[in-house]
């Protein structure tokens, strides 16, 4: 069910609730909620505070009670003279989702779980009482201007005082709270939430960005600047090589991608994010198109290819109307086949030429009763990928296809016969692993596509899996712990379970393969090593172990063992980060994860240790004594190292007089970083710089200028 602690949103209002809750005999009652509302400063009882109640699902795997669909159901009460509510419905309740409201004085109250697991969740027909504790309330004021700085008058400024829930027809909820910016551009939210998002909009301007505030109880945050941009809109026409006009061609307008959609403000515990990181359009019969509103002055149009190739570019939306003309790229053709050479109707082929997200190809094509298929506009590639899905048959894919330039190519592509994994996972008490997610992949890999999950990396898979590569992610258990995949080849699939940090290694089988997980206090995953000189090979004998793990778990992990030959650690259930030294050595350092559920072995290289002499100054060459240097070996990768004697972990506070002395580096290209503090962001760097150290006689030396 969860832990029993607070959860994070709760500790953060600093929220305190109280449950007594029982199961109702009759399986048709109605599930109760009711609860009281009082305030922190003086426990008296909150009284006309709404509260708002929303049935949360569980995608998936249901359990019996539960909504099954999106968007699940928002119920609202108000606060008696007592502060009570109550509140009755059909199903299930996860008790997270109810929230009250901020009144004149209280701020946002929520839900903490309870010490009791049980009531982490209202199941149907169960009943519940809570008691939350409401904090000081927070405020918000500040000005809406236009990207010139002048006030936007009449602009609306909305807040929600958490998430933003869906209507039933999937569009936002209303908010929470909407005031007027007066003809100044001022505005003021008298109460909100310590999460609140805040968005603003004006007639003339596009929506531009939400401010989502993480503010303290009996926070009054000042001098908000929200930022409106006048309607900017796109318009051109789409060509293929020969001129003709392109009509139905999807494109699409993101928001400058070297910005993100998400970055920081100039306001503390404030994030500015995106309200529209992109939006499309199609175009006409003649080829052409408007797009916008659009609130950014630089933005990345994309068409998606097929039957043309791919186009993307970063342009300004204020320009002259566009001329985009599509390549026609190469043909790739072939004829899918059956185990027995007959030709397959209806299978499902894509490519993945064009480098987006598995599964989501543009232009899928569907063989016909001659089982031919025909990908239009595919870019050169040197390991272009094909995915074949069809009924009936394991799902396939084709890698390694040259298309050296535009022209046409052919790849035949027979399937196998489908397979089905059905496995029941137990816990180690023997009960059903229900409602739980499973990690899987085959042991067939796709040439020239790299793994990108550490997860498949450090069970030594080099490669992307099929099942990736066919849009195939995580597996979720049934009730009784069952969980089923077919359309598989018949291969060698391994499975990891999260939570449990184990993984089983299973083929395809008519039968179901029962699974249980091993009890926690069994599970033994160790890293075994041995120290080398980085010089020549030989074994180094004189060392230390060091290990610092990032999680407890079941018991006390077992002592290090450290020999000539090889050393033994062992990892245990969290993150653990190992290093190495010897004398008038570099350190070695890496961390390792016990939730991969395998063990690990290193031969472990220390070179001989370096020597550098870090001055940071300002510019009149006077020491900058507040400021901290960081030495990278592969930036953004820190290295260990000794300053003054004692061990620092890739960053060190400068002395008194501006200089680190660094020791026990390794070898070859360092860059160095100074940072100085920031009044609203923390520890910020304000000069750069890299040094070449080869010379282990030599104390190298590197200055720092900081410009404020």
């Amino acid at each position: 069910m969860g832990s029993p602690q607070p959860t994070a949103w709760a500790l953060a209002l600093g929220i305190l609730a109280t449950f007594s809750g029982s199961k109702a005999q009759d399986i048709d009652s109605p599930t109760v909620l009711t609860g009281r509302v009082i305030r922190e400063v003086d426990a008296s009882p909150v009284v006309g505070a709404t509260v708002r109640l929303q049935r949360p699902i569980r995608i998936n795997y249901c359990a019996t009670g539960w909504v099954h669909e999106q968007p699940s159901t928002v119920l609202f009460d108000e606060t008696d003279a007592d502060g009570r509510f109550e509140f009755q419905w059909q199903g299930g309740l996860g008790l997270h989702s109810l929230v009250v409201m901020p009144t004149a004085d209280t701020g946002v109250a929520g839900i903490a779980r309870s010490s009791r697991p049980a009531l982490d969740v209202v199941e149907a027909s169960e009943s519940a009482d809570v008691v939350c504790i409401a904090p000081p309330h927070c405020s918000a004021s500040g000005r809406t201007l236009d990207e010139r700085g002048v006030p936007v008058a009449g602009a609306q400024v909305h807040v929600w005082h958490g998430t933003k829930i869906r209507n039933a027809d999937r569009t936002t909820m209303a908010p929470d709270a909407t005031v007027i910016s007066d003809a100044a551009g001022h505005f003021r939210l008298a109460s909100l939430g310590a999460g609140a998002i805040i968005e603003v909009e004006a007639e003339g301007f596009a929506p531009n960005h939400s401010l989502r505030a993480r503010v303290e109880p009996g926070e009054h945050m000042r001098g908000l600047r929200l930022v409106l941009h006048r309607e900017r809109f796109m318009s051109g026409r789409v060509v293929d090589e020969a001129g003709d006009a392109r009509a139905g061609v999807t494109i699409t307008a993101r928001r400058d991608s070297f910005r993100g959609d998400a970055e920081r403000s100039e306001w503390p515990g404030v994030v500015r994010q995106a309200a529209t990181p992109w939006t499309s359009t199609t175009t006409a019969d003649d080829g052409t198109f408007r797009l916008g509103p659009l609130p950014y002055d630089t933005v990345t149009l994309t068409i998606p290819g097929m039957p043309k190739l791919p186009w993307s570019k970063r342009v300004d939306t204020d320009g002259a109307p566009l001329a985009i003309t599509l390549e026609r790229g190469a043909r790739l053709t072939g004829i899918v086949r059956g185990p027995d050479g007959s030709p397959i109707s209806g299978a499902a082929v894509a490519t993945h030429a064009y480098n987006a997200t598995p599964g989501r190809q543009p232009g899928d094509v569907v063989t016909g009763s001659d089982g031919v298929y025909e990908l239009l506009g595919v870019p050169v590639s040197d390991s272009a990928v094909v995915t074949v899905k069809a009924a009936g048959h394991a799902w396939a894919v084709s890698d390694g296809i040259v298309i050296p330039a535009p022209g046409s190519y052919r790849r035949d592509i027979t399937l196998e016969p489908a397979a089905t994994l059905t496995v029941r996972i137990l816990t180690p008490e023997g009960e059903p692993y229900a409602h739980q997610s499973i990690a899987w992949r085959g042991d067939r890999a796709v040439a020239g596509q790299p793994v990108r999950n550490r997860r498949w990396e450090l069970l030594g898979f080099a490669n992307a899996s099929w099942s990736h590569a066919l849009g195939r992610r995580d597996a979720y258990t049934d009730e009784e712990g069952v969980l089923t995949i077919d359309a598989l080849y018949a291969g060698e699939y391994t499975l990891h379970v999260p939570r449990h940090e184990q993984i089983f290694r299973v083929s395809p089988s008519p039968q179901t393969i029962e699974l249980r997980l091993t009890p926690a206090d069994d599970l033994r995953r160790r890293l075994v090593g041995r120290v080398v000189s980085a010089e020549d090979g030989g074994c180094l004998d004189d060392y230390d172990v060091t290990v610092q793990r990032g999680t407890r778990g079941p018991r006390e992990p077992d002592p290090i063992e450290a020999r000539a030959d090889q050393f033994t650690v062992e990892i245990g259930r969290g993150n653990s980060r190992v290093w190495v030294t010897a004398p008038d050595r570099a350190y070695w350092v890496e961390s390792f994860s016990g939730s991969d559920a395998l063990n690990f072995q290193r031969v472990v290289e220390l070179p001989r240790a370096h020597r550098l002499t870090v001055r940071v100054v300002d510019r009149d060459h006077a020491p900058v004594r507040m400021s901290n240097v960081a030495i990278y070996a592969n930036f953004p990768a820190s290295v260990l190292f000794d300053a003054d004697g004692r061990l620092c972990p890739g960053f060190s506070r400068v002395n008194r007089d501006g200089t680190l002395h660094a020791d026990r580096l390794p070898p070859g290209f360092l860059t160095v970083t100074a940072s100085v503090p920031h009044p609203y962001h923390g520890w910020t760097i304000a000069a750069l710089g890299s040094v070449n150290v080869t010379d282990v006689d030599r104390t190298y030396e590197l200055e720092l200028v900081v410009d404020p």
